[in-house]
């Protein structure tokens, strides 16, 4: 890439890379020359994974196949953003990264192997010591764009803790429900990490 293509940017992750192209007959002529390269050490391009992505947004507006892409745990595709600078609740399209769907999948599944639904017999402070290096990886790595998308997914592990909580107590009054609950986290606001970042809803 550095003798042939220095004008086309890239990043690598082990066998992942995403090459930057600026246009589409571009990224074909790359991709052509791509397949020979990898050809000459016995090597293929993975078939669905490898593809030519049109990165849409408020000044590139055509239509095409593929419109997003996944790279390391980040969706990269067209989302709105409000306009700091107009008036109103006026948004436009940029092409930026967000936590992908298959991420907020693995969080969700992780915590429930630590907290299943049913499990009443650990303390809640053994969970949060259980889940807190998680939740602080999970926080520091995937909030670093479009920070919403990723702290949102945290409300399901509120909705697991009221869950331990109505089992727990045998409380089957969603508002006395939540009730306890938020006095539960009035009087242990550290408790855990994503209470700490002000992460604290309950039912969604």
């Amino acid at each position: 890439m550095e003798e042939n293509h220095a004008s086309n940017p890239f990043e690598r992750y082990a066998d992942d890379i995403v090459m930057h192209c600026n246009s589409k007959e571009e990224a074909l002529h790359l991709l052509a020359q791509l397949e020979q390269r990898m050809q000459v050490y016995n090597l293929t391009l993975h078939p669905e994974k490898t593809k030519i992505v049109y990165c849409k947004n408020y000044y590139r507006k055509e239509e095409h196949e593929h419109e997003r892409f996944t790279f390391l745990s980040y969706s990269f595709q067209p989302r709105r953003k409000r306009d700091n600078f107009g008036r109103g609740n006026k948004t436009y399209m940029i092409f930026a990264p967000a936590i992908s769907t298959k991420a907020k999948a693995s969080i969700r599944e992780a915590i429930r192997k630590v907290m299943p639904r049913r499990w009443s017999v650990q303390t809640l402070e053994w969970f949060a010591e259980k889940l807190n290096p998680k939740i602080r990886g999970w926080i520091n790595y995937y909030t670093k764009y479009y920070r919403y998308e990723a702290l949102s997914v945290f409300c399901y592990l509120n909705e697991r803790i009221m869950m331990w909580m109505r089992n727990k107590y045998k409380i089957y009054s969603k508002k006395k429900l939540l009730e306890k609950f938020q006095r539960l986290q009035a009087a242990n606001p550290e408790l855990f990490y994503h209470w700490e970042k002000g992460i604290k809803s309950g039912f969604r």
